[in-house]
């Protein structure tokens, strides 16, 4: 009995897939390396107003760490409500050494963040992966809505609503109210059957999702929380654009605010560095700014943020490392008092 052909269809398949997985980490990595050297050549072609901002007044600086500091602890006062939606309560603290952790691991490649915050979930208060997976989609879903209805009231606050270049944007903005408004539409009769692990898993997603829309109270907090976090990135990128002399309206900030928040989504470079910058200067042409106006005060941002994260991160990770080396410890001496 021969063996199937080497041209066989299916061998085919099979070696292409293969060639896939062995080429797609080196197209990742190398469509990365070359947004950061655009992003590069963009920052060196504007080097006199960067040197221009490295003589602002500090207080802008401050002013900029200040409200930087302000998203971070919105987005752990969010990540606290939405946990306490599906009924696992954390203090503020906790939530912040959370967030602050996975957002430096988000940082590395492979973006590791968003794991090791489920990890340290499931081991501290049992959280499942599949109720995680439920928490992290309606995350991007509750941005979305938010970044959606804000964004419409900024362009109709700027004139720009019918405008025919805010089309696209205008389309983004409407997609981004409708889709978390359809996924969390689930039918409260709609139900799994939870014979297999598969089935137990997806049980456990849809129950998350339902525990989310059905706290509404809850909820509207969830929207309101997000919204200071948006509105607070957006007085960022008024404030980075100060140093450079650029003259925008804060109306306008908040639109780049709005939808640079799907950067997240498309990042494949270490932190999303170069994805922000790119997309924000994409949507500052639609607001009336130079493409290169639009890069120069995303990337002061986003390199303050950065360092921000570093330096608050780090002291997180270990914090979180140390919080699970003391709990093995707890459990290895009752363990032990046991025997």
């Amino acid at each position: 009995m021969s063996g199937m052909s080497p041209t066989h269809p299916k061998n085919i398949e099979t070696r292409l897939s293969h060639l896939r997985r062995l080429t797609q980490p080196f197209l990742s990595w190398g469509l990365g390396l070359l947004v950061i050297a655009l992003l590069g050549y963009y920052l060196y072609r504007n080097r006199e107003k960067l040197a221009q901002a490295t003589a602002a007044p500090p207080g802008i600086f401050f002013i900029l760490t200040g409200l930087i500091v302000g998203t971070m602890l919105a987005r752990a006062w969010q990540l606290r409500l939405m946990l306490g939606s599906m009924g696992t309560h954390i203090p503020i603290r906790r939530a912040l050494t959370l967030t602050l952790s996975s957002q430096v691991l988000n940082c590395l490649p492979l973006r590791p963040g968003t794991l090791a915050q489920a990890v340290a979930l499931k081991k501290e208060n049992s959280f499942k992966y599949a109720t995680y997976a439920a928490l992290f989609l309606g995350q991007i879903l509750v941005i979305f809505l938010g970044a959606g209805i804000l964004g419409i009231v900024a362009l109709l606050a700027s004139g720009r609503l019918l405008a025919p270049e805010s089309r696209l944007i205008l389309t983004m903005l409407a997609t981004g109210i409708a889709v978390p408004l359809l996924v969390f539409h689930i039918p409260r009769a709609f139900t799994v059957a939870r014979r297999t692990w598969v089935q137990r898993a997806l049980g456990d997603f849809f129950a998350g999702l339902r525990r989310l829309r059905d706290n509404r109270a809850q909820f509207a907090i969830v929207l309101a929380v997000t919204l200071i976090k948006l509105f607070l990135t957006a007085l960022r990128l008024r404030v980075a654009a100060i140093p450079f002399g650029i003259d925008v309206t804060f109306v306008s900030c908040v639109v780049l605010a709005c939808i640079t928040q799907v950067s997240f989504l498309v990042s494949f470079t270490p932190g999303g560095v170069g994805i922000r910058q790119f997309l924000t200067a994409s949507v500052a042409l639609v607001v009336g700014l130079r493409f290169d106006d639009g890069l120069l005060l995303s990337s002061l941002d986003h390199a303050v943020a950065i360092i921000l994260t570093f330096a608050l991160g780090v002291p997180a990770v270990l914090q979180l490392l140390r919080g699970k080396r003391s709990k093995e410890a707890i459990l290895l001496n009752g363990q032990a008092s046991n025997v």
